[in-house]
Order: C-alpha cells, then sequence, then structure tokens
C-alpha cells in the first residue's frame, strides 16, 4: 500500500493478509476488524476461525493487520521494555509536581521513541489511509462491494470506509461503536464515565456473591477498590523478582476486568481477595498479565489516536481536566485525563477533524450496543445511529464490552444479517434481558 496515498509511487506499508475460503459459489466478501487501534486483525481471524468460519457458506472472510500494526511493514512498537515499565510503574494519578512533571515526561517520551524510529511514517497510519486500504484490498479481491464486521475501534474504521467510500458498502456490523463526533477528550472522558458505572455494577454484583472481600454498600465498596489503587500509588509493592505492582497498574487490570465482566469479574474477585488478605504476590502475577486491555504504553494505539481524535494540542489539559474528572468518576476519571497526555505533545499533527460521518448510499448499517459498556457507552452508538440514516440500533441491557458477546440475542441478529440481510424490527430494538 503507498505509504502517502499523494505520492503513490514512493514508498509503502505492507500490509498482511489471511482468509477462510468461501464454501458456497458466488460468495459475498466480509471483511473483518477487531478493534484496538493496534489489534491484529490477522491474529484474531485465526485465533477465532471456528466462528468465522461459520460465514463461509455465503461469505469469503477475509482479514487484515492496519498498516503499522502486528505484521505490517513497518510496524510501529515504539518502546523498549524500560520504558514501558517506567509508564506502568507509575501512580495511577500524579498528584505532586514531581510526579505531573514525570507524568509529562513518560508521556513526551513515547512520541519521541515513535518520531526517532518511525519519522515520517507517523503521519499516514491514521484512519483514512487504512480505510483506503481496506478499498485497496476489496479490488485486488476482484469484488465490487464489501459486508463489513468491524468491534470498537473497527467500528470507527468501518464508519470512516462508508464516509469515503459509501457505494462499496453493502451490509455492515458495528459492534460496540466509537462516535466520530468526539476528539480525544470527549472519547477518554466518557470511558471514565463507563468504567464508574461498569466498576460500580461489578461492586454490586460480589456483594451478591457468597465470597467477596468488599463490604458494606456498592458506593462503600466501590470506595475500597480506590483505596487499594490509592494505597499502591503510595507505596508500589515491589515482588522478589523485581516486578512492580504499582496503583496505575493495579487500576489497569481493575478496568480490563470490566470489558467481559463473565471471566473478568470472577477473576477480579479473586484479585481483590488476595488484595485484601495482603497477599501480594498473588495480586502482582494477575496484574502483570499480558492479557491486560488497558495499556497506557501502547504505541501502536496512540499512533493513531493522537492523529485521528486529537485535533487541539494543550499539554495542560490533563492538569485542568483531572480534579473535574475524578469528581465525577473516582475510580478512573483522574487517570483517563492524564491518559491524554501522550497525544498533547504527539509528534505528528492531526489528519482528521473530528465530526460526524455522512454515508449516504451505503448499504444497511446494523449497530450493536450493550447499555453499560465501559469503553464505548451506549451514548456513542445512539449518536451514530443518528448520524447514518436507515441504520438500526440494537441495545443489549447488559454490561460489558462487544453487544454479540455478551447477548444470544444480539449473536443472531449480527448472523442472521450477515448471513441473509434480515434485520431486527424497528430503528431501535431491544433485546430480551438476559438473551
Amino acid at each position: 500500500m503507498p505509504f502517502d496515498y499523494a505520492r503513490p509511487d514512493e514508498r509503502t506499508f505492507t500490509i498482511p493478509l489471511v482468509r477462510i475460503a468461501a464454501r458456497g459459489e458466488k460468495p459475498r466478501l466480509l471483511l473483518t476488524n477487531p478493534g484496538g487501534p493496534g489489534i491484529s486483525g490477522v491474529g484474531d481471524l485465526r485465533s477465532n476461525r471456528e466462528y468465522f468460519a461459520g460465514f463461509t457458506d455465503t461469505h469469503a472472510v477475509v482479514s487484515f493487520d492496519p498498516r503499522g500494526v502486528g505484521g505490517s511493514e513497518p510496524a510501529l512498537s515504539c518502546l523498549d521494555d524500560q520504558q514501558r515499565q517506567a509508564i506502568f510503574n507509575q501512580p495511577s494519578v500524579p498528584t505532586t509536581e514531581p510526579q505531573m512533571t514525570r507524568a509529562a515526561e513518560l508521556a513526551a517520551g513515547i512520541g519521541d521513541a515513535c518520531e526517532r524510529r518511525f519519522a515520517d511514517a507517523l503521519a499516514h497510519v491514521g484512519t483514512a489511509d487504512v480505510a483506503r486500504d481496506m478499498d485497496e484490498i476489496r479490488k485486488v479481491l476482484g469484488f465490487e462491494r464489501i459486508d463489513y464486521l468491524g468491534y470498537s475501534y473497527g467500528t470507527f474504521l468501518g464508519a470512516v470506509y462508508a464516509d469515503t467510500f459509501p457505494g462499496h458498502f453493502d451490509r455492515v456490523v458495528l459492534d460496540s461503536v466509537m462516535d466520530p463526533k468526539l476528539d480525544y477528550a470527549g472519547v477518554r472522558h466518557g470511558q471514565a464515565r463507563g468504567m464508574q458505572h461498569s466498576v460500580t455494577a461489578f461492586a454490586e454484583d460480589c456483594l451478591r456473591q457468597p465470597q467477596c472481600a468488599l463490604t458494606g454498600n456498592p458506593d462503600q465498596a466501590v470506595r475500597q477498590i480506590s483505596a487499594i489503587i490509592a494505597d499502591l500509588d503510595r507505596e508500589p509493592y515491589v515482588g522478589s523478582d523485581g516486578r512492580t505492582l504499582s496503583g496505575a497498574r493495579m487500576l489497569a487490570l481493575v478496568e480490563s476486568s470490566q470489558y467481559f465482566p463473565t471471566s473478568g469479574w470472577p477473576s477480579l474477585r479473586d484479585t481483590l481477595d488476595h488484595a485484601v488478605s495482603g497477599d501480594w504476590p498473588a495480586v502482582l502475577e494477575a496484574a502483570h498479565s499480558p492479557d491486560l486491555m488497558v495499556n497506557p504504553a501502547d504505541s501502536q494505539y496512540l499512533s493513531v489516536v493522537c492523529i485521528d481524535f486529537q485535533d487541539d494540542r494543550d499539554p495542560q489539559s490533563p492538569r485542568t481536566f483531572a480534579p473535574v474528572w475524578a469528581a465525577e468518576s473516582p475510580v478512573s476519571g483522574g487517570n483517563r485525563a492524564w491518559s491524554l497526555q501522550p497525544c498533547e505533545t504527539w509528534p505528528a499533527g492531526p489528519v482528521r477533524e473530528p465530526g460526524p460521518v455522512q454515508v449516504d448510499g451505503a448499504g444497511q448499517v446494523l449497530i450493536l450496543s450493550t447499555t453499560g459498556d465501559p469503553a464505548t457507552p451506549l451514548s456513542w452508538a445512539q449518536s451514530l445511529h443518528d448520524q447514518i440514516e436507515g441504520s438500526t440500533l440494537l441495545v443489549v441491557p447488559a454490561e460489558g464490552h462487544i453487544a454479540s458477546a455478551q447477548s444470544g440475542c444480539a449473536e443472531d441478529a449480527l448472523t442472521a444479517f450477515l448471513r441473509r440481510g434480515e434485520l431486527p424490527p424497528g430503528p431501535v430494538y431491544t433485546c430480551p434481558a438476559n438473551s
């Protein structure tokens, strides 16, 4: 793919593809993206081959690593282990002047490292370029139109593709959507509120379980979680192997546990039980899991959001937002405000101004959301539904990220739509609870 579509004959990115071939005649093309940004589409399709093979009676299923990600060349992995550990080993929220200065230095160091290693590539990994790559993939594979299944950030990619190439879409599923109208501060602010709601729902559930280390009412239980994080902010635990359990890493574990409650909530209950009983080696091990969903040192994620969503650079904004967001959302508000810092000094300028998508002429669009999504709140799905005339919004009354992973009703609707073009009734359809 051209490094710069304005100079298509110069440098290139190499984009790996993976395909599960169709079994039927005259198949449709189903392109997928698992989200992130920064998640390998190739790895996701391979890991979930059995699931995606279920579409091959009607589709050839194809995924890819977006430029800058995974097996693409180049791939924007910017930090060494020492830098990543330093970022994770901070307090969850810097409160003193030395801590704030250190947080700003570490945040700026991410962009500096990426600029040293990848220079002009940083300006060409935005979603608009990935959407153009998607259309080149469509051409190479010989299809006039694509069906598309995008999750989380993959919904934003799908929306940008529909905005750019509305005549090339047919059936589109956007599960747990990002709102193209938001800037990065709006994204992080919404996620802080979503996390506060989700952790409260976790606490309510925990208190109903026979074994729960939390006590009192749900608000008191949430404060106990915040107190564990605050204690580690003041005095991190260092294991015998030298690994550190900081407040930032403990918060990342708590937040990561909210994405998929069926597995995440029992695991978090167990971890909190170890924390309350003082079994810190067990907590340390859980907090260093490679499967954490929240990673403040993710340069591939930042390389996209900092040019797609951050249109105004103000290094002082984290200091301004942190106390306000923390008052609204005590668990995550201050941390999410400070997570803006890397983008405030990112070396590549913005390539997109946040705003609504225009997708007149696109095919049918099915939007999915849970009512309690910690990462992509329902209000974002409602906003995108309003932006895309004729779209269908399916709402799942449940906690957790990725609606089709939380509800058989949502998964059945997704499958019926992609395979047969059948949509739920009405512009907005709410699944039965616990279905």
